[in-house]
């Protein structure tokens, strides 16, 4: 059995289509979900062939009983261990799951030969899940896998009094076995050597994803739409919610003013209403629902653009994405700021040769 750990539409997506590419395998999907009914509603597990199972799963509630209990606590606190969790946290996490979606926890007791996949081995989920597990494989959650996090100076100096590089990246466990990626060689030097080309990108039948995320309404594509694909800049060391705000205006303004109908994508991990200030012509898209998703359902090919994003890579097919920075997002947004000319020479340059006006 192959277990997939998703607290994103991306990475349910993706596992999807992994696991639609290896027939022969049982496979088990657990979304953590922030918006359970909505979800449950919305989507159409229904259309998933009979190998892949899918469970929905409200992390919030889950977080909080666990915190109740003193196998939940234990379980928590050695979030942060290599090793592997012992069987008295282990059956009682198994049964906890099985309260929230049946069968689950004991599908995980009961097999002998199951394989762990997630997508960001520093979420707090998946590293639950990671102390059952001998190994795992990380699947790629974005752009956060192709950079190195500088960290607070204490960090800093309790990763080296562990050996460990300065700088964070994703992968770097020594439970993490292989890294699949779009763009392998493009990893951080300390876990090059665990990259894989992602090889399930299969979108030949793409009725499945359709069905699945009961996608209705598709997009036409035309010389004069544009996906714009919004970000929380405010993440970022040189970024704010005010800056964020004045950015997206400047796009979503200046691409009207070239002739473009913008479409507005909004980051999952962000609300709709944040952007109420946008002048989009072109509506907004679900935001519950991958652009990826979303695109194979466009009557041709669809230009996205984001400030830096993987958003659309691995799927030309079927779009063309454009973004402004290529890497070091930091370093681009603390230099161009609320900068209108920069932004503006930034986005015209992406726009007439294709490739990202910072590198």
């Amino acid at each position: 059995m192959d277990l997939y750990i998703c607290t994103t539409p991306r990475h349910l997506l993706f596992a999807i289509l992994r696991a639609q590419s290896r027939p022969q395998r049982r496979a088990t999907l657990a979304f953590f979900s922030r918006h359970l009914e909505q979800d449950k509603n919305q989507w159409h597990p229904e259309a998933l062939p009979d190998h892949i199972s899918l469970h929905f799963l409200p992390w919030q509630e889950i977080k909080q009983q666990m915190a109740l209990r003193p196998w939940g606590l234990w379980m928590r606190l050695r979030n942060s261990r290599q090793g592997r969790a012992p069987q008295v946290l282990e059956k009682p996490f198994c049964e906890h799951l099985n309260r929230f979606s049946p069968g689950l926890g004991e599908a995980l007791l009961r097999c002998s030969d199951r394989k762990l996949f997630i997508f960001h081995d520093r979420n707090p989920i998946a590293r639950l899940f990671v102390q059952l597990f001998d190994h795992f494989v990380l699947i790629e959650d974005g752009e956060g896998n192709y950079i190195e996090r500088r960290l607070s100076g204490v960090k800093r100096l309790l990763r080296r009094w562990r050996k460990l590089p300065e700088n964070r990246v994703f992968g770097e466990g020594a439970k993490c076995e292989q890294i699949l990626v779009l763009k392998p060689d493009a990893l951080p030097r300390a876990v090059h050597h665990k990259g894989r080309a992602i090889d399930f990108l299969d979108l030949s039948q793409p009725e499945l994803i359709l069905r699945f995320f009961n996608i209705r309404d598709r997009l036409q594509a035309d010389k004069q739409n544009i996906v714009l694909l919004t970000q929380p800049l405010e993440r970022l060391e040189s970024g704010s919610k005010s800056l964020k705000k004045k950015v997206f205006a400047f796009l979503a303004r200046r691409l009207g003013e070239l002739g473009y109908n913008v479409i507005l994508k909004v980051h999952p991990r962000e609300s709709v209403s944040e952007y109420a200030h946008l002048d989009c012509k072109g509506g907004t898209l679900d935001p519950r629902v991958p652009i990826e998703a979303v695109i194979l359902g466009a009557n041709a090919p669809i230009t996205l653009l984001s400030i830096q994003s993987t958003a659309g890579s691995g799927f030309e097919a079927h779009c063309r994405p454009l973004k402004l920075v290529e890497r070091q997002m930091n370093e681009a947004i603390a230099s161009w700021q609320s900068d209108e000319l920069a932004w503006r020479k930034a986005l015209d340059q992406t726009l007439q040769n294709g490739l990202p006006a910072h590198r």
